[in-house]
């Protein structure tokens, strides 16, 4: 199974432009105040943040050890 780069590229900037989407929502009041401040907000929040620190890191593993 391969991956063409584009399409690789194209879901990265798709998945960085929900984030901020999600963000700007957030920061405008758009999205109540009740979803923004429950704590599955900030489990999924978390979990975001730590996947994608392992994700990198497993990359910068590769990148010095070899795939």
């Amino acid at each position: 199974m391969s991956f063409e780069l584009e399409y690789i590229v194209l879901a990265s900037v798709a998945y960085l432009a929900v984030l901020f989407l999600c963000a700007w929502a957030t920061d405008r009041g758009i999205i109540p105040r009740r979803v923004v401040h429950h704590p599955a907000t900030y489990v999924l929040s978390l979990g975001i943040y730590a996947s994608s620190w392992a994700y990198y890191g497993s990359i910068g593993v590769a990148h010095d050890d070899g795939y």
